[in-house]
């Protein structure tokens, strides 16, 4: 089974890294200008603009798949980077400044955190089905996508804001 190491202990614990990522993500978002969408941490990776479209995207996505699999424990979680979803998040950010960016991402940021809300203890040990990563516990899923998820894509933001 994969495990990424540290994963969250209880439902309460999920929600507060939860809780403290997403007023890190909105502290950075905030500063971001116009200006400043087009910028890159290196050549390979995305600009500002398209980290804040994903930003916009993934905590709808993830918020969907833990409302479906705990009405339906066998509904299969997670993706690939190939997903269309994905992608679609990403390239639907061109175009649009930062304001809009922000207020996007904010409003999705605020749904997973709902769809934490109703997560219990019990969940967290219970087993899933990843489409990446085979069977594990709901625990592994929430660090990998959602904790280690938002804190990559903080710091992303940092680095590429800072330089």
């Amino acid at each position: 089974m994969s495990r990424p190491p540290g994963g969250p202990g209880t439902a309460a614990s999920v929600r507060a890294a939860n809780r403290t990522l997403d007023e890190e993500l909105r502290a950075v978002m905030s500063r971001v200008t116009d200006a400043q969408l087009h910028l890159r941490t290196a050549p390979d990776e995305w600009t500002v603009a398209e980290q804040l479209g994903h930003i916009s995207e993934f905590p709808v996505c993830f918020a969907t798949q833990l409302r479906a699999w705990r009405r339906d424990r066998s509904v299969p979680v997670g993706r690939t980077h190939e997903s269309a979803d994905r992608l679609a998040g990403v390239a639907r950010a061109a175009g649009r400044d930062a304001g809009a960016l922000h207020g996007e991402a904010t409003a999705a940021l605020a749904e997973l955190e709902e769809a934490l809300a109703e997560l219990t203890d019990r969940d967290l040990a219970s087993p899933t089905r990843n489409v990446k990563y085979g069977d594990e516990p709901l625990s592994a899923f929430l660090e990998r996508y959602v904790i280690g998820h938002k804190r990559a894509h903080a710091a992303q933001l940092r680095a590429t804001l800072g330089r």
